[in-house]
């Protein structure tokens, strides 16, 4: 975030001082200067991403059943997406938890207890969130591994 904030301020500089050496630059070329900044701190923050530190965290949920049945996870496709749902305990309440998904889950049925493992990379120390971007990991940020029973799951096309 750093990272981003300081190319942004020095990009709104370099544009000033331009605009201020040439009055007749345009007011997009000066607009383009400004847009430029954060799009580089963006992209450098993701660059240093890549190279500081990080781990895989690994966390595991039990899962519930499902509208009053023995459903555990349900599945619906859209178009190119599919959305889970399946329902957690939190502390003391019980939650329902979805998300939208192109490849980023798996479903494993077979003789388990019903779980969700989740795994998410984090960086190893917190200030490195200032000036480092998280990059996703293949392609995601989380991904999702469902444990589930044989035909607990249900399908439903939107």
């Amino acid at each position: 975030m750093l990272v981003i904030i300081i190319f942004s301020i020095v990009s709104l500089l370099v544009s000033k001082k331009m605009h201020d050496k040439n009055e007749n630059m345009s007011g997009a070329l000066a607009a383009l200067f400004v847009i430029t900044g954060p799009v580089l701190g963006i992209l450098a923050s993701n660059l240093i991403g890549c190279f500081v530190p990080s781990t895989q965290v690994e966390q595991s949920q039990d899962l519930y059943a499902y509208k009053d049945n023995d459903v555990y996870l349900s599945v619906k496709f859209k178009n190119t997406e599919t959305k889970y749902e399946y329902v957690v305990q939190d502390e003391d309440s019980t939650k329902m938890k979805s998300f939208w998904s192109r490849d980023d889950a798996k479903i494993i049925e077979g003789d388990y207890k019903p779980h969700v493992v989740t795994y998410a990379r984090e960086f190893n120390h917190d200030y490195y969130y200032l000036f480092a971007n998280n990059i996703l990991i293949n392609g995601v940020l989380r991904h999702y591994e469902f444990y589930l029973p044989r035909e607990n799951i249900q399908y439903l096309n939107k």
